[in-house]
């Protein structure tokens, strides 16, 4: 793996660590190897740095509650961009019906308070990583969201990703 993006990972992290107590921490602590695979993967890749990026972001819900993203990405702009990814088997196969519709109201009332949204399946970043670096970008691109350095070329003969989505 890239030594850059381990420096860069473990100082996000570390500071991380330093702004949080109690439920984010413990969160912070846990092995979260999906939430880095994104990084390594698709973030890192396609933006070259983690500046402004916040990892189990946490937020007030509509019901009065916490809520956490796996990353909130906060450049100095009015702009706002939560990334989740989403594993097939604890955000579809085994989820109640109830928790299924908890699930939209929450990306309702994200949408609703100003936030962008991107949702990346835990296996297309492992498997079809550029489309997902595309999304990304092109996320970025339309609401506004600033870029630094490293930014992908994107392939102007395959602009959706025809040749990932085998």
């Amino acid at each position: 793996m890239d030594h850059r993006f381990e420096t860069a990972y473990e100082r996000m992290m570390e500071k991380a660590l330093a702004d949080s107590s109690s439920e984010r921490k413990r969160r912070l602590l846990e092995k979260a190897q999906a939430e880095k695979t994104m990084l390594a993967n698709v973030w890192w890749p396609a933006v070259g740095h983690l500046d402004d990026l916040h990892p189990e972001y946490e937020m007030a819900d509509f019901k009065g509650g916490t809520r956490f993203a796996d990353y909130a990405y906060l450049p100095p702009l009015p702009f706002r961009l939560i990334v989740e990814i989403d594993g097939f088997g604890p955000h579809w196969r085994d989820v109640s019906r109830w928790k299924f519709a908890d699930d939209l109201q929450r990306q309702n009332h994200l949408l609703i308070e100003g936030w962008n949204i991107l949702r990346f399946a835990f296996d297309d970043i492992n498997e079809k990583p550029r489309r997902c670096q595309r999304s990304l970008l092109m996320g970025l691109a339309k609401w506004g969201g600033m870029l630094k350095t490293g930014q992908l070329a994107l392939d102007v003969y395959d602009p959706f990703g025809k040749k990932d989505a085998v």
